[in-house]
């Protein structure tokens, strides 16, 4: 039986986090109402937690809970970038939109933000897009 995923509710959960503080390792709640700041990887398990999926902390979770996408970028669609030398998974981001995709990032920002798409995904460290698991078929 397929879950049904609350997508609008999803964007406007996200959009209400835009301009909060990011900081680096912060551990949030899922159940907080409002966090008051994040890093990545919490700001994509949180705001999924808020329409009632399970997504693994960490970027790297993520990343290993996620199938490379094959076809049509959708809202809700993970960018993952790896350090240049090869190493693991250190950020990930949602696709917002046609384009741009909302992070938490440390420099230069250090807040969550809407970032153009043709920023990330020409850079050296873009490792490609991914959809989670957990929403699938949805």
């Amino acid at each position: 039986m397929k879950k049904f995923v609350d997508w609008p509710r999803l964007k406007e959960v996200l959009h209400q986090q835009l301009g909060k503080p990011y900081k680096f390792g912060v551990e949030v709640k899922l159940t907080e109402a409002n966090p008051l700041e994040f890093d990545c990887s919490e700001l994509i398990e949180w705001s999924y937690a808020q329409i009632g999926i399970k997504v693994p902390d960490g970027s790297y979770n993520q990343y290993e809970q996620s199938v490379p996408v094959n076809g049509v970028v959708q809202f809700g669609d993970l960018a993952f970038f790896k350090k240049p030398d090869g190493g693991p998974v250190y950020h990930v981001g949602m696709i917002f939109n046609c384009m741009s995709f909302i992070e938490a990032r440390g420099n230069p920002s250090n807040k969550v933000k809407l970032t153009p798409l043709s920023e990330w995904i020409n850079h050296p460290n873009f490792t490609g897009l991914r959809r989670l698991k957990a929403v699938m078929d949805q």
